[in-house]
């Protein structure tokens, strides 16, 4: 049985989104419990294409961009309210 994909309403719109521009999940875990107990982590293939304002739960989102090559992504959006994880992308050298 293959499992599904869990995130919270305020990370789908951009995940959907996202997938409609040609992303792609590269991963996912629904049980990740980082960075918070309850986290549900997904991970797309490239940076992202959407601007966050655009989106109807943006003032949910905190979006940064990733510098640390340990974490290895570029895109990190955090739902404020759920504490879902979207990263997209790869580490962009400095």
């Amino acid at each position: 049985m293959t499992e599904k994909l869990e995130i919270c309403d305020c990370l789908n719109e951009l995940l959907t989104l996202e997938l409609s521009l040609g992303n792609s999940v590269s991963h996912f875990d629904n049980h990740a419990k980082w960075p918070y107990p309850e986290t549900h982590f997904v991970m797309l293939a490239h940076d992202l294409h959407t601007h966050l304002e655009t989106l109807r739960y943006s003032k949910n989102i905190s979006h940064q961009i990733c510098k640390d090559i340990h974490y290895g992504w570029h895109d990190e959006c955090l739902c404020e309210i759920h504490h879902d994880l979207l990263c997209a992308g790869r580490t962009k050298p400095f």
